[in-house]
């Protein structure tokens, strides 16, 4: 098997949401997973969670879960996302990933069609509250084909169809109007993000600069960059 033939140490479950299933199901998979003893890791939504579920991926060997969050505002989220979760639901499943005391990620996509600064910053304001994970992972909105998000680009005149797709790491090929974020904005959140959310409201200035660096090599960001991994993981 996997673990004879090709020395299996751990394992990443590529499933954007792993525990979108029902409650028999997750608790069979966690017995399945244990039968390995091999640590693994996954992702998921807060909407999927329950004490009882994440208590038996903790003992079957869960090492850390990505929770994808996208987007702080709740109106946003459900409107543009169809995404029917409030954040006070959010905060509270948080708070039994805490319990139960699994480490984890949260992911947030930044540069979506209707995407304003303000926004950004609101979701900000939601990681800050939620407070318990440990790393973030920020991301460019990329317009995958299928989407409805990628409809409403094109509707809009932001997006040419014809354009190749580029990755989550790449530059927005949206070019949406003001008050909408552009692509060196967008780029410079991404980069800066866990800095605001983890360094005090009195550094925003500072960061700010970083933000219009370019690229990652910038002096400012690089020590605000050493001072976030500091104050996070010691």
């Amino acid at each position: 098997g996997m673990i004879e033939d090709y020395g299996c140490e751990f394992l990443y479950i590529n499933d954007d949401a792993f525990m979108a299933r029902p409650k028999t199901e997750n608790l069979a998979m966690a017995k399945m997973l244990k039968e390995f003893s091999l640590p693994f890791w996954f992702q998921t939504r807060f909407e999927d969670i329950t004490e009882p579920t994440l208590e038996a991926m903790k003992d079957a060997g869960c090492y850390r879960i990505s929770f994808g969050l996208e987007h702080g505002n709740e109106e946003y989220r459900k409107k543009r996302l169809l995404r029917n979760i409030s954040n006070e639901k959010i905060l509270k499943q948080a708070g039994i990933v805490k319990k139960v005391g699994i480490p984890y990620t949260i992911n947030i996509l930044i540069g979506m069609p209707y995407e304003t600064r303000e926004l950004v910053f609101e979701t900000l304001d939601l990681i800050k509250e939620i407070d318990s994970w440990d790393a973030l992972s920020v991301n460019t909105f990329v317009p995958y084909h299928g989407t409805i998000l990628r409809r409403n680009a094109i509707k809009e005149g932001w997006l040419d169809p014809d354009k190749q797709s580029t990755s989550v790491i790449s530059e927005s090929i949206l070019e949406m109007p003001e008050p909408y974020l552009d692509s060196g904005e967008i780029l410079g959140l991404v980069k800066t993000l866990p800095l605001y959310a983890r360094l005090g409201e009195d550094r925003f200035p500072e960061i700010a600069q970083a933000e219009c660096e370019k690229g990652s090599e910038g002096p400012i960001f690089a020590k605000l960059k050493e001072e976030w991994y500091t104050l996070t993981y010691g």
